[in-house]
């Protein structure tokens, strides 16, 4: 099963899911499609089992490391997202775009929207709990936007200037909260432009 799940994700990546039927991968495999059906009982249960299966990789890819401030660790889960878009754009589509017909549980995170991180982020920024979580949902929603633009083709900006764009955007938010700009942009890790 997991030999005929990484072959239809490898497929999916190369040209979309419209690209997997069973008998399609069969072919890749070059068995019949009877150990296919067999294994899933039919292309929705595939489906299914993909959805699962390209769900897990892509949560896999954007994991968050416990190494740094809780600041410096959103921030490069956001990164890690944004760089499954750029470099995966087929599989961030399937999965975060509705092609798996899989629904993300809790909604759109980055790196766990708890009352642990929350409170960490509020205590760095020295904000309120409430306001970090305002700060959290708001880059979310930007750095989702920006993700499905890039993996649309509708942005086509290097990954530095994507990751610069998002830092600075984190900036102007943590301004918008009270926060003073030279210690925005420090938390943010945005460096003064020349």
């Amino acid at each position: 099963k997991e030999t005929l799940l990484k072959k239809a994700l490898d497929i999916l990546e190369r040209e979309g899911y419209e690209a997997v039927p069973i008998k399609r991968l069969a072919q890749e495999i070059g068995c019949s499609t009877q150990p296919i059906s067999w294994q899933f009982g039919g292309m929705e249960k595939l489906r299914e089992a993909l959805g699962d299966y390209a769900l897990a990789e892509a949560l896999r890819v954007t994991e968050a490391d416990a190494d740094g401030t809780a600041m410096e660790r959103f921030a490069r889960s956001g990164e890690r997202y944004l760089e499954l878009a750029i470099n995966r754009p087929r599989l961030f589509c399937f999965v975060y775009l509705g092609g798996s017909g899989k629904r993300i549980s809790g909604g759109l995170t980055l790196c766990g929207h708890d009352e642990t991180l929350l409170g960490a982020i509020a205590q760095e920024a020295g904000i309120s709990q409430k306001d970090a979580g305002r700060l959290v949902e708001t880059m979310v929603i930007y750095n989702h936007g920006m993700a499905c633009m890039i993996a649309a083709g509708l942005v086509r900006e290097s990954r530095e200037t994507a990751f610069r764009m998002l830092r600075r955007a984190g900036a102007a938010f943590l301004i918008s909260l009270g926060v003073s700009r030279e210690r925005a942009h420090a938390l943010s890790g945005v460096e003064e432009d020349a």
